[in-house]
């Protein structure tokens, strides 16, 4: 009987885990990202960092996002930033999943970004996994 009750609870928890499961799965494995220029234009503070809300602009669709913490700028520095361009990380199936960028910033050169953004950042190449990286800093480049 025990056995049962132990693969039932099992078979509930991935039931109930599954989209979470699948999104993640979705992340690791069939992601392709695109790059385009955001506008920071606020840093709100929060437990443990800050959280930056930036838009842009991808296959003529307006996105504002307000991502969650890093620990990469201090919040109080925030005039710094603000208005400022980076780049910015968009999924390609969810436009509204996105990173910005702050090791990147925009050069003053690059005026006109193409309609569905840039395979690669311009004149730095595509970053590895670049949704699932964690760390306070962008991921690092690709190897070729």
């Amino acid at each position: 009987m025990e056995v049962k009750k132990v693969v039932g609870w099992i078979g509930l928890i991935l039931l109930l885990a599954s989209p979470i499961i699948f999104e993640l799965y979705g992340w690791l494995v069939s992601y392709k990202q695109r790059y385009t220029i955001g506008f920071l234009i606020d840093l709100k503070g929060s437990r443990g960092g800050y959280q930056p809300v930036y838009n842009y602009e991808i296959l003529g669709e307006k996105i504002q996002v307000k991502s969650g913490s890093k620990g990469m700028i201090d919040a109080k520095d925030r005039h710094k930033y603000i208005g400022k361009r980076y780049y910015v990380m968009v999924d390609e199936v969810k436009k509204n999943r996105s990173r910005i960028l702050f090791d990147y910033p925009v050069p003053d050169s690059i005026k006109v970004v193409p309609p569905n953004g840039w395979d690669s950042i311009p004149g730095v190449g595509e970053l590895e996994n670049p949704f699932i990286w964690w760390a306070s800093k962008s991921p690092p480049i690709k190897k070729k």
